[in-house]
């Protein structure tokens, strides 16, 4: 009879499938994407689709086709709450950023939680676990671990990769073509670089006009997707370049293997008014669904060359535009059609490098060029040690973290086994944000580092805010009730302001006690906060919970609140 609400809900949520098709993941009729498969994301690329959720939580998450529960994940950021549906043919379904699991999935899940006293969880399980069939509620779909409600969804292939979920019967409608917003020649100096951009910024295609330059080193466009009306911005499945009738360069988004991902750097730009792709083949990148001409541009002949370039979506749409660009070693870049631009040329992270750390041509200390605000620094309980340091690699973008030697001048204001001292990468903009500890046996420190850019250590002496104060303590208990045959809590969740605005909260170190006893809870980063669910079997009456929490620096927080539980009916 437990069947019966969640048959009844997905007759009225979820149109028939054709006979072998999958499921649709989301039991929402409007299927719109805020996110699709390889678009560029910070140094990465987005595994996956995104699904719009309306801004709000708790719709049906559905098993695509049947199989078993392979995998449940819990992480404060990252996927969040994920599971992971594995079917008979050997490929992976990742449904991510969920609200509340199944309830056995739930009971499983907390059951482990509190075996281990930790909320971060990464079980794997075997076919005789949780099988499930296709169309049955895995979750409510939420935002956890990530800034908005949406749910995530991949699909991996038998070897883990994952490959774009609109080529495997996830296609969503699509009648707009890619845009195309700028084209940009990129001489060998890198100034002055020439770009053409529509002036309404509706987009460019068909002819454009031409250009001469002595010498070309890059040509890199800025484009976005759109496969709705809603306009969230996406990526084109390919884009190819030609050059006199040949592909220079082509980029076919179909798979992802990971130990790949980072190398989203090496094809793109941040180029401060929006990402640039580089339409130059780089033989470090060994991303599936790449070719072009080795030696493009460098080797392009005096005279003129025709270039065409194409844009194309999963559903066909294409954008098309074409020029001619004229090599010509003794004449200045002809600008009159192409508009200089300085857009992608950002100030320098020091302003007067000064001293080479330890002979690392790829370091440099001096002076920020733009210093965090003193009094900003304050606010957050920071205080600045000695001079700055940059990391510039001489090979290109950062790959992968490498370790540096702290020069002495970057701390030369430490006190003899000072605690709380952390590297911290400063954005041009001089906001900052927690690289790594600094030990404080006065040695000179090595820490691991992830990204170019300029740092700077600092002292955190102010431990994290706990808004214990904030929280409604009185509790109504509320009826039994189920959403999509989940069962809901009976309990409100309390949830608990946290924050650290100098070196951050370590979510690792979050502990909270209920009626006296250890109850994992879960972290919230992107809301800054602590949601904590009771037990649906807690008795009326008073009860106090206490949430200790440390910062990055070590600093620790501990404050308690008492809870008075009302029995609402």
């Amino acid at each position: 009879m437990r069947w019966i609400p969640l048959i009844l809900s997905l007759l009225v949520l979820r149109p028939s499938a054709p006979a072998g098709a999958p499921i649709w993941p989301l039991g929402l009729e409007s299927r719109y994407l805020t996110g699709n498969f390889m678009e560029p994301r910070g140094g990465r690329f987005h595994a996956g689709l995104d699904l719009k959720t309306n801004s709000r939580t708790g719709y049906p998450v559905l098993a695509v086709r049947d199989g078993w529960i392979s995998r449940l994940k819990t992480a404060a950021g990252g996927y969040g709450k994920a599971v992971y549906l594995r079917d008979d043919e050997g490929r992976t379904y990742v449904y991510a950023h969920l609200d509340r699991l199944r309830d056995d999935l739930r009971a499983h899940v907390r059951g482990e939680q509190a075996r281990r006293g930790r909320y971060d969880l990464d079980l794997h399980l075997g076919p005789e676990s949780f099988p499930v069939a296709a169309g049955e509620v895995l979750a409510l779909s939420g935002q956890s671990g990530t800034l908005g409600p949406h749910l995530h969804f991949e699909v991996r292939d038998p070897r883990g990769r994952p490959v774009d979920p609109q080529e495997h019967g996830f296609a969503v409608p699509d009648s707009l073509p890619p845009v195309l917003r700028l084209v940009r020649l990129v001489l060998p100096d890198g100034a002055p670089i020439a770009s053409l951009e529509h002036a309404d910024r509706c987009g460019l295609s068909g002819a454009l006009p031409a250009a001469t330059v002595p010498e070309l080193a890059e040509v890199r466009l800025q484009l976005v997707e759109h496969a709705d009306h809603l306009r969230y911005r996406l990526w084109p499945r390919r884009v190819r370049l030609e050059v006199d009738g040949e592909v220079v360069f082509e980029a076919v988004n179909e798979s992802l293997r990971w130990r790949n991902n980072r190398q989203q750097r090496l094809e793109f730009v941040d180029a401060g008014a929006g990402r640039e792709l580089r339409l130059v083949p780089d033989p470090r990148v060994r991303l599936a669904g790449r070719r072009g001409r080795p030696g493009w541009p460098a080797a392009l002949a005096e005279g003129p060359h025709a270039c065409r370039l194409e844009l194309r979506d999963h559903a066909g749409n294409r954008t098309v535009a074409h020029w001619t660009v004229t090599i010509d070693p003794s004449a200045a870049p002809d600008t009159t059609a192409w508009r200089p631009s300085d857009v992608g040329r950002r100030a320098p992270g020091l302003l007067r490098p000064e001293a080479i750390p330890a002979g690392d041509p790829e370091a440099r200390i001096g002076d920020l060029h733009t210093p965090p605000d003193p009094a900003a620094l304050a606010a957050a309980g920071l205080a600045r040690l000695g001079r700055a340091l940059e990391l510039r690699p001489v090979d290109g973008p950062l790959l992968a973290a490498r370790e540096l030697t702290l020069a002495p001048s970057l701390l030369a204001d430490r006190r003899p086994d000072e605690a709380g001292l952390g590297l911290y990468r400063i954005d041009p903009d001089g906001d900052w944000s927690w690289t790594a500890p600094i030990p404080a046996d006065g040695s000179a420190p090595t820490v691991r580092v992830g990204r170019a850019g300029a740092y700077v250590a600092l002292r955190d002496d102010r431990p994290p805010f706990v808004g214990t104060d904030e929280v409604a303590t009185g509790l109504d208990r509320r009826p039994a009730r189920r959403s999509h045959g989940i069962a809901l809590s009976r309990w409100p969740i309390v949830r608990v302001p946290v924050d650290d605005a100098g070196s951050g909260i370590d979510w690792s170190s979050l502990r909270v006690t209920v009626a006296g006893r250890p109850h994992v809870a879960e972290p919230d980063p992107p809301r800054r906060r602590v949601l904590i669910e009771l037990p649906d079997d807690l008795p009326p009456g008073r009860v106090p919970v206490t949430v200790t929490v440390s910062d990055r620096s070590g600093l620790t927080t501990h404050r308690s609140l008492d809870l008075r539980l009302r029995d609402g009916g």
